[in-house]
């Protein structure tokens, strides 16, 4: 249902409130709901999406907050095509795939209460959200490696920032595994392991160690990585 010149909107999945029109948005969230759907096999409970679009100044386009998924009754809030079409050069898919990230953070909780590791937390929402290409990847080894013990615990992770780094390294692990392995590993996972503790746990439910994915995860940048 479309009211409120095109400002609400709702579906049996979710309702919306925009800033802007919302009517060329709807297949971009509907289109992010079924890729999450789709990847985790299940649904989540009704809930909120707000869409903002704020002054286009430089306190605002300087923020690197352009999404939070938000949980139970607190909303998805997402800035909106036209402010990132104007700070970042979004186009309406790059929209859509952050609303997917941020909407795969919503299943991560649902299902498994998961936040930690963080490295896999953010890494699968960038997957899902697809929002890097995988040629891409290679630019880490050019930034710096971040150890996957750094990107362990989320204060650890938002305070480096490494997102392009969690991405790779999720892409990597769907190429060593499946995502029923993934799930398995996060629905034995507790927001307070230690790195130690999810070593072990990472250990037993993929029965390779997380060395083994660190491995990999560098020998693909590498591999990646245009030659001059």
């Amino acid at each position: 249902a479309l009211q409120a010149a095109h400002k609400t909107w709702s579906t049996p999945q979710y309702d919306v409130r925009s800033d802007g029109d919302i009517a060329p948005l709807r297949e971009c969230l509907a289109n992010a709901y079924t890729r999450n759907s789709q990847y985790f096999e299940k649904d989540i409970p009704f809930f909120s999406i707000v869409i903002e679009e704020p002054p286009v100044t430089t306190a605002n386009a300087d923020n690197w907050l352009i999404g939070t998924p938000g949980y139970g009754s607190s909303p998805l809030t997402v800035k909106g095509p036209q402010f990132l079409k104007k700070t970042r050069n979004f186009e309406l898919k790059d929209f859509e795939n952050l609303v997917a990230h941020e909407m795969c953070h919503r299943f991560q909780l649902a299902h498994f209460d998961f936040t930690t590791p963080c490295w896999l937390y953010e890494g699968m929402a960038g997957h899902v959200g697809e929002q890097t290409p995988a040629d891409r990847y290679w630019w880490v080894l050019e930034r710096g490696i971040n150890d996957l013990a750094d990107l362990h615990r989320p204060a650890q992770f938002y305070a480096l920032g490494d997102y392009i780094g969690a991405f790779s390294i999720v892409y990597v692990l769907h190429t060593l595994s499946d995502k029923k392995t993934a799930m398995a590993f996060m629905s034995v996972s507790d927001r307070s392991d230690d790195f130690e503790t999810s070593r072990a746990k990472f250990q037993e439910v993929f029965q390779f160690s997380i060395d083994t994915l660190r491995d990999e995860w560098l020998s693909y940048l590498r591999g990646s990585r245009p030659r001059t």
